[in-house]
């Protein structure tokens, strides 16, 4: 039956499944067993206790518009279960159902959904998840399913969770029972990989939906450079010429005669600044390491990359960026991040339109990622989770779940921005890479431009120590949008981390790793992030 089978989770673990409303029928009553078979799939039967029953009884769950009626948890018997608001927990520990709602693990919040985690408690430890003894009990498609010790949440989709990692799953909770992230939502695999997810959207809220909207941050250089690329195959746009003709603003560029130069200490620019140097981050701008007038000047005009969002529009962010000069020659050095921004502005006047609606049409549209966008819209702000940071204290709010910049459009033109996006649509355009730049058997870019985007495009003499934080080219290289491995056990990998503890990597044998949290990179996050890429190494 499921309430022993959750005796293959550990003695003090618990197993909630989480059934979407839509999903929530009425559970039929047999005696002292609950006919599970509703759930989809085989689970066959179980106890469960309920208020005003005889323990294992099954009532009957009564409908009220086509909802479930909310109620207070009921009390729980070892080897016994409940159902809460739409939640089935399977509890083999001794603790209480009254103890989980006073300390808030499964009260009744109007408008949230239900959420049964087991916590820490005198006593209590966490048992391995048995995977062998959930195989093909998996409903077809389940959003935001149950949990096993504290909070891990199984989001299956397509397939069964059997072939979801071991090990990523007991990252995540890992990750969240320390403290680390509130939540996260992750895939490992290759194909149709399944998601899995942990933890909560924000502290004190609901779970972390499989389907949340995450601000990707530099997950969006990816994107854009194949954007890029689809208008140099288009004929719009060109590798190695001069950009000038659409960003006026880069014509006649002064460059610093060195890096602690004075900001009038400078020569005449040798060459144009071009596609390829954005798509590389050798075009001169970029984030500034070390103390310099340069530094000084980016922060004081409001240019200097940082983790908040921008403050201003695209052109007028464009034209404080270009009111300095050059860090170093175009092509002759590496600085991190403003080049993307640049590259942005220019698809947006290459194309007419704004970054948004160009990328919504021309990549968006073909890979089917209906989720991702510049920022989330009105009707889907209610899977856009908190973000924060860690301070000394422990994680800092920074912007709140459904509010703040990315909710809903800006007051100015964002072509300069970053993206949120889902996993499952971060996964089309990874999928896409991984399968020779084509999806649906047609090509998104050339085999050619692939090429290029995912081998090492920066010369040796730019990967200086000052370019960018130490160690960072030690085995590694950048290609267009991406970073790539070149040596070690997993040489070949492409992908790329965003400032909010996000991460995406892709291999030579095609699986793709995908990490969505919403914490702000730091010591603890850098941890995750190394862990998670240590998950799978090329075959």
């Amino acid at each position: 039956m499921v309430a022993e089978r959750a005796g293959a989770f550990g003695a003090d673990a618990k197993l909630c499944l989480h059934l979407p409303q839509r999903r929530d029928p009425a559970l039929s009553q047999r005696g002292s067993e609950c006919d599970l078979s509703v759930f989809g799939g085989d689970w066959g039967t179980g106890r469960l206790a309920w208020p005003g029953t005889a323990p294992g009884a099954c009532p009957a769950v009564r409908r009220s518009r086509g909802r479930s009626q909310r109620g207070p948890c009921p009390s729980v018997q070892r080897g016994h279960g409940f159902r809460c608001g739409g939640v089935v927990c399977l509890d083999n520990s001794l603790e209480h159902a009254q103890a989980d709602r006073q300390s808030g693990g499964c009260g009744d919040r109007p408008g949230r959904w239900r959420w049964c985690p087991a916590r820490r408690t005198r006593g209590v430890r966490r048992g391995p998840i048995d995977v062998a003894g959930l195989r093909g009990r998996s409903s077809p498609r389940t959003d935001r399913d149950g949990g096993v010790g504290g909070g891990l949440i199984l989001a299956v989709k397509g397939g069964t969770i059997a072939e979801v990692s071991r090990a990523l799953r007991e990252l995540l909770i890992r990750h969240v029972d320390a403290g680390t992230i509130p939540g996260g939502v992750a895939l490992l695999g290759a194909g149709n990989a399944e998601v899995v997810t942990a933890g909560v959207a924000s502290i004190g809220g609901g779970p972390m939906g499989e389907d949340a909207i995450m601000r990707i941050q530099s997950m969006t250089k990816g994107i854009t450079s194949v954007a890029a690329l689809r208008l140099v195959e288009a004929g719009r746009l060109d590798l190695d010429q001069s950009l000038v003709d659409w960003l006026p603003e880069l014509a006649d560029r002064q460059v610093l005669r060195g890096p602690t130069a004075e900001l009038d200490d400078t020569v005449l620019a040798r060459r144009a600044i071009t596609l390829r140097h954005l798509l590389t981050n050798t075009s001169g701008y970029g984030m500034v390491i070390q103390a310099s007038p340069l530094e000084q000047a980016m922060a004081a005009n409001g240019t200097e990359a940082g983790p908040e969002p921008p403050a201003m529009g695209a052109d007028e962010w464009l034209r404080r960026l270009t009111e300095l000069p050059l860090a170093f020659q175009p092509g002759e050095g590496w600085r991190y991040h403003h080049s993307f921004a640049v590259l942005g502005i220019l698809i947006s006047r290459v194309t007419g339109r704004p970054l948004g609606e160009h990328l919504a049409e021309d990549v968006f549209g073909p890979l089917g990622m209906t989720d991702t966008a510049l920022w989330v819209a009105e009707g889907k702000l209610d899977r856009l989770p908190a973000a924060y940071r860690h301070g000394d204290e422990g994680l800092v709010e920074i912007e709140p779940a459904g509010g703040g910049f990315y909710a809903g459009p800006p007051s100015f033109d964002l072509s300069h921005g970053e993206l949120v996006s889902t996993a499952r649509d971060y996964h089309r355009f990874a999928r896409m890479l991984a399968e020779g730049g084509r999806v649906n058997g047609q090509p998104m870019i050339s085999p050619d431009h692939l090429q290029q985007m995912t081998r090492d495009q920066v010369p040796a003499a730019c990967k200086t120590a000052a370019s960018f934080f130490p160690g960072f080219w030690d085995g590694m290289g950048w290609g267009f949008g991406v970073a790539v491995k070149t040596e070690g056990p997993q040489r070949g990998r492409i992908g790329w981390s965003g400032g909010l503890g996000t991460d995406f990597f892709v291999d030579p044998d095609g699986t793709v790793g995908i990490l969505l949290t919403q914490v702000e990179m730091g010591k603890d996050m850098s941890s995750l992030v190394a862990q998670f890429q240590s998950l799978h190494e090329p075959s």
